[in-house]
């Protein structure tokens, strides 16, 4: 009965009706927090469920306390390391910083990005987070070794390049701007996506 209605609450939300897609997310909750307990995968997953129907409905206090519950709860399930609760920690992180949040969201950045976990590539998309979260204070250099670790550890994605580019110019730091240009050419000279050639093209 559950999954039937989440496939309801689904359908209701492809056709833009989100109060009848957030009822049915949340029957569908209690039947699972009734049937499987308070620490589940699918528990996990009905409070995203909830969370992104009540986005579409601009309540974003309730979302960021549903997406507090799934993080501590896949913190539980899965660990602070696993894909699923990485996912989840950036859905909560996208939600603080349209809250203005800056202050907690900062806290929660450091308090995941351990040094242990900045070995790892897997802390690649919370630098980047940190990163445009520091560069928003000025904190240009603070914000620099965010984005060049990022850029290490996924150096085939253009974006980090974006990231890195601009804060290398207004940070004033030219030669390693001049080495990060070089190694654009040498990556993205020969592209035929045109948004990427245009996006390299204008860092360098």
């Amino acid at each position: 009965a559950a999954d039937s209605l989440r496939v309801l609450s689904i359908l209701m939300g492809d056709e833009g009706n989100w109060p009848e897609s957030e009822s049915l997310a949340q029957e569908v909750l209690a039947i699972r927090r009734q049937r499987l307990g308070s620490e589940h995968p699918l528990v996990a997953a009905s409070l995203a469920d909830d969370a992104w129907a009540a986005s579409h409905q601009g309540k974003w206090d309730r979302v960021k306390s549903l997406q507090r519950e799934v993080l501590a709860m896949q913190c539980k399930l899965y660990g602070t390391q696993h894909p699923f609760y990485l996912a989840s920690l950036g859905n909560l992180c996208s939600t603080l910083e349209r809250l203005g949040k800056f202050t907690e969201l900062e806290k929660l950045l450091d308090e995941q990005l351990t040094p242990a976990f900045k070995k790892q590539p897997a802390c690649a998309n919370l630098l980047v987070l940190r990163a445009g979260l520091l560069s928003r204070q000025e904190r240009w250099r603070e914000a620099i070794d965010d984005a060049a670790l990022a850029l290490e550890y996924q150096p085939a994605n253009p974006d980090r390049y974006h990231m890195l580019a601009p804060l290398l110019a207004i940070a004033h730091q030219q030669p390693a701007y001049e080495q990060l240009c070089r190694t654009i050419i040498t990556h993205f000279a020969n592209t035929t996506n045109v948004y990427v050639a245009d996006r390299m093209a204008k860092d360098c």
